[in-house]
């Protein structure tokens, strides 16, 4: 009797945890938000574990090619003399200033925010794009990031450390944010995130 009593109970919890997850209100966004939060430390674990595998160092080949491709495409307008080797090192007027590295690939986030998204509560048809999405995101972050980095390399070398440390705080949480708010907005449309509900068109 006590066993069933205590099965109830837990299914009655777990089923208002859960309508609390998908309520549309003010507090249902806050929950929300508490809820990517747990998810994006547990997502942390989950790709350092990731990491010690064969499979996710051949994936960062493709993204640290892109990334390199855009950034200093991009930056080549500004300096005439940059040019990048095979190994991603990024040379301006014949000195070496900067080298892409794996961890600035943009796949961890990726992995963080696909394992976010994995959990997350919203249908799996409005999943189905807001994963290209999200990815899409999280790529422009990693390449805003390095292509801020090699000007602050090349002109600021004594600043690049401190630089290096707080862009990819404020950049990646940044674009996590935004991604949670394009999420919510997308998920979630008969109310603002203000609170107020929207008249429907």
């Amino acid at each position: 009797m006590k066993t069933t009593i205590n099965k109830h109970l837990f299914i009655t919890s777990y089923k208002g945890i859960l309508g609390k997850l998908k309520e549309n209100s003010s507090s249902g966004t806050l929950i929300r938000l508490g809820w990517f939060l747990f998810i994006y430390f547990i997502g942390r674990y989950v790709v350092f574990f990731l990491e010690e595998t064969t499979l996710f160092s051949l994936l960062h080949q493709p993204f640290l090619w892109s990334i390199n491709q855009v950034s200093t495409g991009f930056l080549g307008l500004f300096y005439s003399d940059l040019t990048s080797t095979h190994n991603y090192i990024v040379i301006i007027n014949n000195v070496e200033v900067i080298q892409l590295f794996p961890g600035c690939s943009g796949l961890q986030p990726l992995l963080r925010i696909t394992f976010i998204l994995l959990f997350y509560p919203l249908p799996w048809k409005t999943k189905t794009y807001l994963f290209p999405l999200s990815w899409l995101i999280i790529l422009i972050a990693a390449t805003i990031h390095f292509i801020l980095l090699i000007p602050i390399a090349f002109h600021w070398p004594e600043y690049y450390n401190l630089s290096h440390n707080w862009l990819t705080r404020i950049i990646f949480y940044g674009f996590y944010f935004c991604t949670w708010l394009i999420w919510e907005k997308i998920g979630y449309p008969k109310r603002s995130l203000s609170g107020v509900y929207e008249q429907e068109s």
